[in-house]
């Protein structure tokens, strides 16, 4: 999970014109029968990871929709604010940089330091960055 996140804001950070419509009714057709089925199709994405965990202990007594519900709005959060630069602003640039991880540490109820920043990367392709694919993304 904590690399999924991560791996969203990234692709948030790095297409941001793309991130930037996702969500924007007036600028997309949210209606739109493809739409919908990839937008759920990502969001199961994150439920089977949940799911994952919770079967190896992590609150198996939360529902995983809510959780997931409640993770997604967080990395969301992250990406958004990161984009405005109100985080940079608030913690400063190496701090924003930090805060998906700790972010992630936080709701896994994890030991400080139990996570180790990944190494840099290019984002993700975008089924695995959490978001509905658009017409010419990679299968």
């Amino acid at each position: 999970m904590s690399a999924a996140g991560q791996t969203y804001v990234r692709f948030a950070l790095a297409e941001r014109g793309a991130y930037s419509v996702m969500f924007r009714p007036e600028r997309i057709d949210v209606t739109d029968a493809t739409y919908q089925v990839q937008g759920f199709a990502a969001f199961d994405q994150l439920a089977d990871l949940v799911a994952e965990a919770q079967r190896d202990g992590w609150r198996p007594d939360d529902d995983t929709t809510e959780l997931s519900a409640v993770l997604w709005a967080n990395v969301h959060g992250l990406a958004e604010l990161s984009l405005h630069g109100a985080l940079t602003a608030v913690v400063g640039p190496d701090g924003a940089e930090r805060l998906p991880l700790l972010s992630t540490s936080l709701a896994l109820d994890l030991a400080p330091g139990a996570l180790a920043a990944p190494a840099a990367a290019s984002p993700a392709p975008a089924s695995a960055a959490g978001r509905p694919q658009q017409p010419g993304d990679p299968s």
